[in-house]
C-alpha cells in the first residue's frame, strides 16, 4: 500500500513538472521561442547568473573549507558564536533573508 502511494505521488510529481516545462514549447510558436531564447536580454541574464554562481561557489570554497576545518579540529573562544552565525542561513527561509537584505540596503 505504501509503495503504491509513493509510486503514484512520484508519478504525479514528475507529470506535473513535465507539463510545466513542456507547455512553453508546445504552446508557443517555434520562431518566437527561438527569438526569445537568443535575445540579448536572455543571453545577458544567463551570463550574469553563471558568473554570479561561479563567483559564489569559489568564494564559498575559499572561505568554507578553512572554516570547516578549524571548527572541526580546534576548540577556541567564540566557536559557538561562529557555529550559530553559520547556521543562520539554514534556519531563515530564503525569502525572509531576501527581504532582510532589501530592508538593510534600502
Amino acid at each position: 500500500m505504501f509503495r503504491t502511494i509513493l509510486f503514484l505521488s512520484f508519478f504525479f510529481l514528475v507529470a506535473f513538472y513535465l507539463c510545466a516545462f513542456t507547455s512553453p514549447v508546445l504552446f508557443t510558436d517555434p520562431k518566437q521561442l527561438l527569438f526569445a531564447l537568443f535575445s540579448d536580454e536572455v543571453r545577458f541574464a544567463t551570463f550574469l547568473s553563471m558568473t554570479t554562481a561561479t563567483c559564489a561557489t569559489a568564494l564559498s570554497l575559499i572561505i568554507g573549507i578553512p572554516v570547516a576545518y578549524a571548527l572541526s579540529r580546534f576548540d577556541f573562544c567564540g566557536k559557538a558564536a561562529i557555529e550559530g552565525f553559520l547556521d543562520v542561513p539554514m534556519a531563515v527561509p530564503p525569502v525572509a533573508l531576501g527581504v532582510m537584505l532589501l530592508i538593510f540596503f534600502r
